[in-house]
């Protein structure tokens, strides 16, 4: 069962619950396998505390416990002292709603078992029905969750123990790899290319086989890493995501490849909560109390979505307003992909930011794939690209930055052949403007010899009147007199 705490913790004394043998005889064939009174008994008394809500039926208060996958239902016995079990019942979706929504959480110092006619109760077991009843009616004032005091103490002995815990998972995982010693390698004879970019190495004879999507590298050449994607009789079919160039190694040894990665980050988480630097703010106290801040209510309705049914929409409009984390739960094919679809749709649309993040890659690449189908939504995809679907890999950063960086050089290729047919055509107005001056000289030139021949015409003009001859016939016969000369 997932369900958060909600209110304060009620501490109450020695709780006696009564129950029949017919009760439990007839509450056995409705459990889950392997569950019986023993193993809730168990579960009851952890030290943890027990979610529970209060209802009124027929005038009586009825108390529902949240025990495992098993509702635990009682009444209170008839002096007060004890509570009777009523019914025991799978706990299902809608019950876990109920109780991460209402419960009140009670914390007893122990938890017992009784046939009615055998119990046997303390003195002061009277008080813990009441104190039950109390602590629900105080939960229903809504008390803001806000206003309860965790020390500091006590969130850095929970960071404590977290890096503690980080610490000792990484010296397991170092001592598993040490450990395999020569068992942990492959050698391989021959290592030949395969198709879309993947190498097929032949194993040594009587060389063990490396785990399905192991990621290996070759210890030689420790640049050439990747993970095993096929497996066959002879060999093992891998596939590098990074490489130095060229060819690998045509004979050498696989090896599991160690990775601390996931150690740093998770380091480094603990130290930004440590230093109270998380970017939500209740993230601490949520982890180390399970307090989380009721949801506030939107100023006013807002409109869903279309395509949402009314819990999809209502899991829509609880994102809008959740201060810390929001829990949507529902079996396969109730839609939490489409409505995680709609959610990022419309923070989007505001200007901010998602990060979707889940157990598996498959479940992270569905979740892309509908949030690809939303217009004007930029996606990127981190991890590694061997893990992913092959229709996820177009949203590596890597594989968006060659993109833009191909699309960059295409406008810039773009640009440079517009720039060059602008100064091809600067070049020929150039050469017009020159041929527009010679012209315009030469129309000077013509002018000027016009208005020359214009001065000799005048001027001929004047000796005709001087001499009373038209100089014309004088020039010819003076010309005639020169070539008789």
């Amino acid at each position: 069962m997932v369900v958060s705490q909600v209110g304060q913790m009620t501490a109450i004394g020695h709780v006696t619950i009564l129950a029949s043998d017919d009760l439990l005889r007839l509450a056995k064939s409705m459990l889950p396998p392997a569950t019986d009174l023993t193993t809730i008994l168990t579960k009851l008394n952890q030290g943890r505390g027990i979610p529970a809500v209060v209802e009124e039926v027929l005038n009586q208060p009825r108390v529902t416990l949240g025990v495992g996958a098993v509702q635990v239902v009682l009444i209170p016995a008839g002096d007060g002292a004890a509570f009777t079990l009523t019914e025991l019942r799978p706990l299902r979706l809608p019950d876990q709603d109920r109780l991460a929504r209402q419960a009140v959480w009670l914390h007893a110092a122990s938890w017992q078992v009784s046939e009615p006619r055998a119990a046997r109760v303390t003195k002061d077991a009277k008080h813990i029905v009441a104190a039950v009843l109390k602590a629900w009616r105080l939960r229903q004032q809504a008390t803001p969750l806000s206003t309860v005091d965790h020390t500091e103490a006590e969130q850095n002995r929970y960071l404590d123990a977290l890096e503690a815990l980080i610490g000792l998972t990484q010296r397991l995982e170092q001592d598993r790899l040490l450990l395999g010693g020569q068992q942990e390698t492959f050698p391989y004879q021959t290592i030949v290319p395969g198709e879309a970019g993947r190498w097929v190495a032949q194993l040594a004879p009587g060389a063990a086989r490396p785990r399905a999507r192991a990621q290996l590298r070759i210890r030689s050449a420790p640049e050439w890493r990747g993970m095993v994607v096929a497996q066959s009789r002879a060999g093992v079919v891998v596939e590098f995501s990074q490489r130095a160039g060229g060819t690998p190694p045509t004979t050498g040894i696989l090896e599991y490849l160690p990775s601390l990665a996931q150690f740093h980050v998770q380091r480094e988480a603990v130290a930004t909560l440590r230093a109270r630097g998380a970017t939500n703010p209740y993230l601490l106290e949520m982890l180390v109390t399970n307090h989380y801040q009721a949801l506030a209510k939107p100023r006013k309705a807002e409109e869903a979505p279309e395509g949402l049914d009314p819990d999809q929409a209502a899991a829509w409009r609880a994102a809008q307003t959740v201060a810390d984390a929001l829990l949507v739960l529902g079996p396969p094919g109730t839609g939490k992909t489409h409505t995680i679809a709609q959610i990022a749709q419309t923070l989007a649309a505001r200007g901010q930011r998602l990060l979707v993040t889940a157990r598996t890659h498959r479940a992270v690449d569905n979740a892309l794939e509908r949030l690809s189908q939303i217009p004007g939504l930029r996606i990127i995809r981190a991890g590694q690209p061997e893990r992913m679907a092959p229709h996820a890999r177009p949203w590596l950063l890597d594989q968006q930055a060659s993109t833009l960086q191909h699309a960059m050089i295409e406008r810039l290729l773009t640009s440079v052949a517009a720039l060059e047919q602008a100064l091809a055509l600067l070049g020929d107005v150039q050469q017009l403007e020159d041929a527009d001056r010679q012209d315009q000289a030469h129309g000077a030139m013509v002018q000027e010899v016009v208005q020359i021949q214009q001065a000799l015409q005048r001027a001929r003009d004047a000796i005709d009147l001087r001499l009373g001859v038209p100089m014309r016939l004088w020039e010819a016969e003076l010309g005639d007199a020169v070539g008789q000369l």
